[in-house]
């Protein structure tokens, strides 16, 4: 993936949030690097900021946040500082699976009134997704008769089955960049390993880009080239997979990487 050209570059990416004392750094000049065909995971411990960071990449961070940043993606920068501008990135360009899927998907509509809103290039005059494509989009991640999905609700999937939905509706525009925010949460091992397992073939197959956020080392380590370890609003060290694993430099890595040994997580050589 070395050899591979950028394809996202966000420098000093920073989150305030309001208060009567004053703003408060929620992130903190948060900076990295993402090549095309590359896996970066984000680890780090629940409220450090990671899914805020994604957040802010798209210009979906709440309105009453100040965020600020440069974001270079595929050559083209964009200040994050202006939601407005990020808007054209967001189904085209960058997809996202968010951490529930049942809380992301619309209760009272069906699963196929999910689909049908979409269309692949981001103009509202272009034609939605057919029938015919939704369903095989369904089949591609693995979602059983997926002509009788279009009829149900997120209430009469399973929790894996929402799941595959919502990686479905993220690459129906077919992005070049997969944000998946905690996508195993909530899962059984079976599932989880499933999710996985589909992400990394996606990604193999069509040379999309992911970033992969998770509180769990273990499972970041499962899919991710490279890893960025954040903690209370900044990133501490970003390295290869195996570097971060067998050689991480700052203590809070390194007792990340104590508990995924004590797990059983074991590193392939040559990542």
């Amino acid at each position: 993936m070395s050899d591979s050209p950028l394809i996202l570059s966000a420098t000093d990416v920073s989150v305030r949030a309001p208060g009567a004392g004053g703003d408060t750094g929620v992130v903190e000049r948060a900076s990295f690097t993402l090549r095309r065909g590359e896996v970066l995971g984000i680890v780090g411990e629940s409220g450090s900021g990671k899914s805020l960071t994604a957040l802010a990449l798209l210009g979906l961070a709440s309105a009453n946040l100040r965020v600020s940043g440069q974001l270079l993606f595929d050559g083209e920068g964009y200040d994050l500082s202006s939601p407005q501008s990020l808007k054209p990135l967001r189904g085209p360009r960058i997809g996202m699976i968010f951490q529930d899927p049942r809380l992301s998907l619309n209760p009272v509509r069906s699963i196929g009134s999910h689909f049908r809103e979409l269309r692949p290039d981001a103009r509202p005059s272009a034609p939605s997704l057919s029938r015919d494509d939704t369903i095989g989009l369904l089949t591609s991640v693995g979602v059983p008769d997926p002509a009788k999905r279009l009829k149900q609700y997120a209430h009469e999937l399973s929790g894996g089955l929402c799941q595959r939905v919502m990686i479905a509706l993220a690459l129906a525009t077919a992005p070049d960049l997969l944000i998946a925010d905690e996508p195993t949460t909530a899962l059984d091992t079976t599932v989880q390993a499933q999710i996985l397992d589909l992400i990394d073939k996606l990604r193999t197959k069509g040379g999309m880009s992911v970033i992969l956020i998770s509180h769990d080392l273990a499972v970041v380590s499962e899919l991710a080239d490279r890893v960025a370890v954040m903690r209370r609003g900044r990133i501490l060290e970003t390295g290869s997979t195996q570097a971060i694993f067998e050689n991480a430099r700052d203590d809070y890595t390194r007792r990340l990487v104590s508990l995924a040994s004590s797990a059983g997580v074991l590193v392939e050589q040559g990542r």
